[in-house]
């Protein structure tokens, strides 16, 4: 791999590449990349690596060039695996965040240290602060992971092959999306744990404290109690009724 600082090209920003590029560019590589959908190029730029025009522009000139295009039959497979992760880890993300605020933590200085340490992820560095934020623009809906989750799933399933931890993040998206988060970001997964904890992980450690506060036990109601039996006093002998006439 060429040292930080030199100049490598990157051919296609789909799903794994765009990744893999600002990895490079957050690194210190300068990185000019190409794709055939203008976004893909636009978002590398506004992540810090240069936009090129064609594939000759992106390898012109680089120390290395890395070429993320695949063979259809490999490339649907990658990008199975690749949602898979990326599925799980924003699902993963949100939990984590909501499990913080339900404890008490700040989000902001939560997030601050958990990107510092080994439970980082590229999801997690990139989605959080739409949480944080409170911003669920859509840059990539729920309904995109409804989807493609799903995709994992039938795979698995005529492959033989069980996949516990696609299945569980499937089932969040989807109470999202029966939610009404569906065409929201992603991101907006963490919505679900919200409503649930009666929590705000935007809104600071003051909504994760307030969440902490000791349940009510709330006094059976009276028509309830009356459908209780109640206890017969001990030694008490239990009446018999008469017998029937006949």
């Amino acid at each position: 791999m060429a040292p930080p600082g030199s100049r490598i090209g990157f051919i296609g920003l789909g799903a794994m590449g765009t990744g893999m590029a600002a990895r490079l560019v957050h690194a210190g590589f300068e990185v000019r990349g190409f794709d055939v959908r203008a976004e893909a190029v636009r978002r590398l730029a506004s992540a810090g690596g240069r936009a090129a025009a064609s594939a000759a522009e992106a390898a012109a000139d680089a120390d290395l060039c890395i070429v993320m295009v695949a063979t259809p039959g490999i490339g649907s497979t990658v990008k199975m695996v690749n949602q898979l992760l990326a599925g799980v880890h924003i699902a993963a993300a949100a939990e984590a965040m909501a499990l913080g605020a339900r404890a008490g933590a700040d989000p902001r200085v939560l997030f601050e240290v958990i990107s510092k340490s080994a439970g980082r992820s590229w999801m997690f560095e990139n989605r959080v602060p739409h949480m944080l934020a409170g911003d669920y623009t859509p840059l990539s809906a729920l309904d995109i992971f409804v989807k493609d989750l799903g995709i994992v799933l039938e795979a698995g399933k005529a492959l033989r092959f069980p996949l516990p931890l696609a299945a569980a993040a499937h089932q969040l998206y989807l109470m999202g999306a029966a939610a009404g988060l569906g065409r929201e970001d992603d991101s907006a997964v963490v919505k679900v744990f919200e409503k649930l904890a009666g929590i705000s992980v935007s809104g600071g450690a003051g909504a994760g404290a307030a969440a902490r506060a000791p349940l009510r036990v709330l006094p059976r109601s009276a028509a309830a109690a009356s459908r209780e039996t109640p206890p017969r006093p001990r030694g008490a002998r239990r009446s018999r009724r008469p017998p029937r006439r006949r």
